[in-house]
């Protein structure tokens, strides 16, 4: 790669969401043009009730939409990722904000041949707590769980979060993309990371990519008993 910077497709993967994105938007706009180097950004919505699309095209016209053929949750990024042509993919929740500043540290790494994925900082919305940094697998008594670590460095990662992670669209294919046994949601960028892993290849943490976050804000109309059930499932899934 040396100086120069890789092209890189961001996907912002979208379900009725219009009120996240004029909080995102004009973000990854303003990081696109920090960033430097060829970067195309992409809406992917799972159909919904309202049509976000018209509205992005309308207020977004720099920004591409494509509408997934259902709403599959986060698998419509394996229906998508093959269709894309940039090597470094860029997969982002829409209920963020993205510092101006996030994209070329999140990307730089793959410099290194071995990279899988690159995980972002995620704070609080209002910026003033760490909510997502590096994981480490633990274990207590035979349950395996994992745990946020904090770091002013970039280190390795047990996995990088799907919301906010950079990859090598290629090795992602290669190893099959996420897997659906995780269907809805929750622990599919634990298994794929841990997947990569096998294949010799990296994932870190890069404290310097920085988002902010609206925790569980995508989720608010599934009920919070749906995304309880669906995050205990993933723990015995990944035991």
């Amino acid at each position: 790669m040396g100086n120069a910077l890789p092209d890189v497709c961001v996907v912002v993967l979208n379900w009725n969401g219009r009120e996240h994105l004029p909080d995102l938007l004009p973000s990854l706009l303003r990081a696109k043009k920090a960033y430097g180097g060829a970067c195309r950004i992409v809406v992917l919505d799972n159909p919904g009730p309202a049509d976000d699309l018209a509205w992005v095209r309308e207020n977004f016209p720099e920004i591409e939409g494509v509408r997934a053929p259902k709403n599959d949750y986060l698998f419509s990024y394996n229906w998508f990722l093959p269709q894309v042509s940039e090597r470094i993919v860029v997969l982002l929740n829409n209920d963020l904000k993205v510092d101006e500043n996030f994209l070329k540290p999140l990307v730089r790494p793959f410099e290194d041949s071995s990279m899988f994925s690159t995980s972002a900082k995620s704070l609080s919305w209002d910026g003033q707590e760490v909510t997502s940094a590096a994981f480490r697998a633990c274990s207590h008594h035979g349950w395996y769980y994992w745990d946020n670590l904090e770091s002013d460095k970039t280190v390795e990662t047990l996995f990088a979060v799907g919301g906010f992670m950079a990859l090598d669209r290629l090795k992602f294919l290669k190893i099959g993309g996420f897997d659906r046994l995780f269907f809805p949601a929750y622990g599919e960028d634990v298994d794929l990371c841990i997947r990569a892993k096998n294949q010799g290849w990296e994932s870190i943490y890069v404290p310097e990519s920085v988002v902010l976050h609206k925790e569980g804000a995508s989720w608010k109309n599934d009920g919070s008993s749906k995304r309880y059930l669906t995050s205990t499932k993933t723990h015995l899934l990944v035991q």
